[in-house]
């Protein structure tokens, strides 16, 4: 993989597409791959996470030319991302409005820094996939049908795996942090949290 000089990382050399539009109607965009997609990464699913905008960005900025099998989300939530909210402009956790097992109606909270509690409430929408976001990413998820998603979140530094696939280890292991399952997510955690060497 060849990378771009320096001095030119200042733009995205090439077009993305529009996917869907928010809820305040600005454009939803992906960077397609030149091939079949391998690999969907998207960021700022919380629009308090611009760093994950940033780290993604500045990646496909270094690149000489378009990933040939990985499409790139830059913001699934930019509303939130220029309002700075972790919800959507409508208060809905996207994270949490996608159709799942586990979803509920009742508000799902946060914190709004690591170091308050969880108390700060969102609505997981009126029902599942309910925001134009969600449908959006998930047409998109259909239409591209990547073997695997990349979700980008902040703050804590972790690979958050599941089913502890390749994908997460070799994640971890590039990247150092460590790997979480979600039948050890809680105590992980917490200690990610109470590190004194970070």
């Amino acid at each position: 993989m060849s990378l771009r000089p320096r001095p030119k990382w200042g733009t995205i050399p090439w077009e993305p597409q529009r996917y869907g539009r928010s809820h305040l109607g600005l454009p939803l965009e992906v960077w397609r791959p030149d091939g079949r997609c391998l690999l969907l990464v998207f960021a700022a699913i919380h629009g308090e996470e611009p760093e994950t905008t940033y780290a993604l960005s500045r990646a496909l900025r270094q690149l000489a030319a378009p990933p040939e099998q990985c499409a790139v989300v830059l913001a699934a939530n930019p509303d939130g991302l220029i309002r700075g909210t972790r919800g959507n402009a409508r208060g809905v956790d996207l994270n949490r409005n996608f159709p799942s097992r586990n979803w509920r109606p009742e508000p799902v909270t946060h914190r709004s820094t690591l170091e308050e509690p969880s108390d700060v409430l969102l609505s997981p929408g009126n029902h599942p996939g309910s925001e134009p976001e969600t449908q959006a990413l998930m047409a998109l998820i259909t239409e591209l049908a990547p073997d695997q998603v990349i979700a980008l979140h902040a703050p804590l530094a972790c690979i958050d795996d599941a089913g502890e696939s390749p994908l997460g280890r070799r994640l971890a292991q590039r990247t150092g942090m460590p790997l979480v399952l979600m039948r050890e997510h809680v105590p992980v955690l917490v200690e990610l949290l109470t590190r004194t060497d970070a």
